[in-house]
């Protein structure tokens, strides 16, 4: 985590003065977001809920205690999103076992990469999994959010972790391999998909839907997500669109929220 503590930490001097105040779970809870490298009340109000809670020690009652310092609305996550949640980051550091916090990010904007063949099982486990459990937490948090929180995630892994051979193509073909008949010990970069300009008009027929209905389909998709009506995205864009839930989410890179509406 980039948040690291200097010589000092404004987290632990408002938790010293609340636990002198008796309030000592809002304290415990400081301490804890101390130790995992914040130092400021403004730098935690502006994480996702879902980062918060992947803390070692931060759970719903403890973040609620921290945010009404700053937010005095704020309303916890459902415990299905939090179970979904919880899934994906199990799932996402098993697959950083194998794979690149990069590799995984291009997974959620579009194709899986290649497998070379002969390559572990347990890496093409790996993917199916997280490729499913982003699937699901999509339904409950943004792309952004998720993104993020693989990062934080990934930042605890080294490069030099047993990382799988990506093909270029896309296909199960054999890597090639090196003097002692072993493929190569780390995956190539895998550049991002690149999400489309302000100025593109993307009306080809790659997409189901003209750019027009795609934006209304997103604002439709917030607006119930908004309002608790989403329950399982992927059920939402199959049953109102018929669009899988990895086609709904790269209607939302497309059109981003910022703060005025799709």
């Amino acid at each position: 985590m980039s948040h690291r503590a200097g010589n000092e930490n404004l987290l632990q001097e408002l938790a010293h003065t609340l636990a002198a105040s008796d309030d000592h779970a809002t304290a415990i809870a400081l301490r804890k977001l101390a130790q995992a490298g914040y130092t400021t009340l403004e730098q935690v109000d502006g994480i996702p809920d879902w980062i918060l809670l992947s803390i070692p020690g931060i759970g719903v009652k403890r973040l609620g205690a921290v945010r009404a310092l700053t937010r005095t609305e704020w309303m916890p996550p459902s415990p299905q999103a939090i179970q979904v949640t919880s899934w994906y980051l199990s799932a996402a550091r098993f697959a950083l076992r194998f794979w690149s916090p990069d590799i995984l990010a291009s997974l959620m904007r579009g194709p899986r990469p290649g497998i070379g063949v002969g390559q572990p099982v347990e890496a093409r486990l790996a993917l199916d999994v997280f490729d499913r459990a982003a699937s699901e937490a999509l339904g409950y948090c943004n792309a952004q959010e998720l993104l993020q929180l693989l990062n934080e995630v990934g930042s605890s892994y080294s490069r030099g972790t047993c990382l799988v051979p990506v093909n270029p193509g896309g296909s199960d073909a054999q890597p090639g391999t090196n003097g002692n008949g072993h493929g190569p010990t780390s995956a190539p970069s895998t550049p991002s998909t690149p999400f489309p300009e302000s100025g593109y008009d993307g009306d080809s027929d790659h997409y189901a839907y003209p750019r027009q209905k795609r934006r209304k389909i997103v604002r439709h998709f917030r607006m119930a997500r908004n309002r608790g009506e989403v329950q399982n995205k992927e059920r939402w864009a199959q049953a109102h669109y018929s669009i899988s839930g990895r086609t709904l989410f790269n209607y939302e890179r497309e059109f981003p929220e910022t703060g005025q509406g799709a």
